[in-house]
């Protein structure tokens, strides 16, 4: 079973609390995108993990986090998001370099 920081109102200590903002702005997107409930997000869930999250749900999740975050992501960030952590890196990285 995963934990979920959200439940126990707990912030990782490697986590600021920018990177907390957008890893709650990403549980968002899934709930919107994917209809999966918050509360089954966590910052390790994997592609695998979620039966919502398929190929299809994949492409749909990129063009919301596109349109959330005002990003074009590229085809190997897409690639690259297989866990949600990676997501937040990912979206991290590029909304820092604007």
């Amino acid at each position: 079973m995963k934990f979920r920081w959200k439940e126990y109102n707990m912030v990782p200590s490697n986590l600021g609390s920018s990177r907390m903002t957008v890893y709650d702005d990403v549980a968002q997107v899934f709930q919107e995108t994917l209809k999966v409930k918050v509360g089954k997000i966590a910052l390790d869930s994997r592609r695998g993990d979620l039966p919502e999250w398929d190929s299809l749900g994949h492409i749909l999740l990129v063009e919301a986090l596109g349109n959330k975050f005002a990003l074009k992501i590229s085809a190997d960030d897409a690639l690259n998001m297989e866990s949600v952590a990676d997501i937040v890196r990912i979206i991290e990285s590029r909304t820092q370099s604007k």
